[in-house]
């Protein structure tokens, strides 16, 4: 019998991803970023779970972050910002936030523990890092 672990099938199909959430606001705001070294120029595809559960899914993470750019991570253009379902929070309770990398369906960043509230305005995830996007070469 051959087993296959997730692990080794992301390393046979060279999908290895690296991401980061950088952000969760309490009112349901998400940004973070995720990119491939088999792939540094092509946007990757995440899904978001909260308590280990699909809350978002095919989240293209292909906005233009500086930081990304100056730490050599493909041409900058690998992040994402987004608001999570108002079904998938409970206000006042905890959840845990993480991503899954959509090509190799392996987990990626770390996990975040955010505790809800009831939204009062805009998520504050969306203020931009940059506010310049340069074209794509």
């Amino acid at each position: 019998m051959n087993v296959t672990t997730p692990a080794v099938r992301a390393a046979a199909l060279d999908q290895t991803a690296h991401g980061h959430i950088d952000a969760v606001d309490p009112e349901g705001g998400v940004r973070g970023w995720c990119a491939a070294e088999a792939e540094p120029f092509g946007p990757r595809s995440v899904t978001v779970l909260v308590d280990g559960k699909p809350a978002l899914t095919g989240i293209i993470c292909d906005l233009y972050r500086k930081d990304l750019l100056a730490a050599g991570i493909g041409d900058g253009h690998h992040g994402f910002a987004a608001d999570l379902p108002r079904a998938s929070l409970r206000a006042g309770e905890q959840s845990e936030i993480s991503l899954i990398d959509e090509a190799s369906g392996l987990p990626v960043g770390q996990v975040i523990t955010q505790v809800w509230r009831e939204p009062a305005g805009p998520s504050q995830c969306w203020k931009p890092m940059s506010t310049r996007s340069p074209p794509r070469a």
